[in-house]
């Protein structure tokens, strides 16, 4: 990785790799990525000329077998199935070496499901041997149900999941792709394996990626407070938080927990206890548009019907499992700046565990306080720094936020 000054911006060259099990989207989302980063390089002086695939160049290793994938899962002999990986992994590499290239992305699965069997091909020394040491990667993730419904009307897709088998096969993804980040990485104490999910901004993902100047923010708000009111209420209120993360983006990379929205199962659940099949429509999810996001062009169902038992049984580990998510997202950031910490002068739960996270990961952390909201509520003692408008946002971050976690600049 390296960087060249003399423009508007300091462009740095990175070496990528996106991760994503099957049912993700991770094709189009990765296509998005790689748009994304293309537009982002200055078109003056040598790069004035060059399209984007000679900028940004990018393949996705699955393409590359010599065989359909689903005869690639379906081989019985691991050496025969590990041998075709490697290669196609050699002939992906040398797509993206190009001498012109500012980005080189490679897009795989770290992880194969196939008749209830999870596995890796994932091989350190074919990406080392070849002079491709991954800089960053991303993991790309989703709404389960979302993800079970693609999975249902993709030909050749895995078979039939349960929603708790695939929350277990993205943990198994996310952490193969780390281990698998660090084995290769020219920097592994500098590498990042980005968890993101698919209905973040493209800008986000590109900023977070290769932008080295701008600070990235996780975004923190009440949510079960405020799925607690009435309409017209709810929305007003959910607007309000809307337009401040917009703010936000205009000083950096937000990002958001409430791009992955798994805990909505449960109020549609609860409205229909007897059911044996619920519907869950796009409309119960936080509200989040895919327009201008990794998610734009994905496939999403309005409705989605899930087995009521699966939801009982994975409801179970969203629970167990919000909290590190938001954690894991919280840790890609360089700060927690949290909205309304205290609406409606009560104590947020959600919101308090976010604060003592970041105080005890030496996180700077700010409250955006409202003067409806007069309590001090127990969250405060977590609080450093408060604003009341944007520019005291910009203050905080250009005063008290270190970029620590981003690429260094290397002449």
């Amino acid at each position: 990785m390296c960087s060249v000054a003399g423009h508007a911006k300091v462009l740095t060259f990175v070496n990528i790799l996106v991760f994503g099990h099957a049912g993700v989207g991770r094709r189009r989302a990765s296509q998005n990525l790689v748009n994304g980063l293309a537009d982002a390089v200055p078109r003056i002086g040598y790069f004035a000329k060059k399209t984007d695939a000679e900028l940004v160049p990018a393949t996705i290793l699955e393409d590359e077998l010599e065989i359909e994938i689903v005869s690639f899962l379906d081989l019985d002999d691991r050496r025969v199935q590990q041998r075709l990986w490697d290669e196609a992994a050699r002939r992906a590499i040398g797509k993206v070496k190009s001498s012109a290239a500012v980005h080189r992305v490679v897009t795989l699965h770290a992880t194969y499901y196939r008749q209830a069997r999870t596995w890796s091909c994932l091989n350190p020394q074919v990406f080392i041997q070849n002079d491709f040491r991954p800089d960053v990667a991303v993991t790309l993730i989703d709404d389960v149900q979302n993800v079970q419904n693609r999975l249902e009307f993709t030909p050749g897709s895995p078979d039939a999941l349960r929603l708790r088998e695939l929350i277990t096969w993205r943990n198994v993804e996310i952490s193969d792709a780390d281990f698998f980040l660090r084995s290769t990485a020219g920097d592994p104490k500098g590498a990042k394996n980005f968890v993101l999910g698919i209905r973040h901004p493209v800008k986000t993902a590109v900023d977070l990626l290769v932008e080295a100047t701008k600070p990235a923010m996780y975004s923190g708000h009440p949510i079960s407070h405020i799925r607690r009111q009435s309409e017209p209420r709810q929305s007003e209120m959910i607007n309000e938080i809307e337009r401040f993360k917009d703010n936000l983006r205009t000083l950096g990379p937000v990002l958001d927990p409430a791009t992955i929205d798994e805990l909505a199962l449960r109020k549609v659940r609860k409205a229909d206890p007897n059911a044996e099949r619920i519907v869950f429509k796009q409309s119960s999810h936080w509200p989040v548009t895919n327009k201008n996001t990794l998610a734009e062009g994905v496939e999403f169902a309005e409705e989605v019907q899930v087995s009521s038992a699966e939801v009982d049984e994975a409801l179970t580990d969203v629970e167990r499992l919000v909290d590190f998510r938001d954690y894991r997202l919280m840790d890609q950031a360089d700060c927690l700046i949290s909205y309304r910490p205290n609406w409606g002068d009560e104590d947020h739960g959600g919101v308090e565990a976010e604060f003592r996270f970041a105080k005890a990961t030496g996180m700077p952390r700010l409250a955006w306080v409202h003067p409806d909201d007069k309590r001090r509520t127990l969250v405060f003692q977590y609080v450093v720094s408060e604003a009341r408008n944007l520019g005291e946002v910009q203050g905080f971050l250009e005063t008290r936020v270190k970029l620590g976690r981003r690429f260094k600049t290397v002449g």
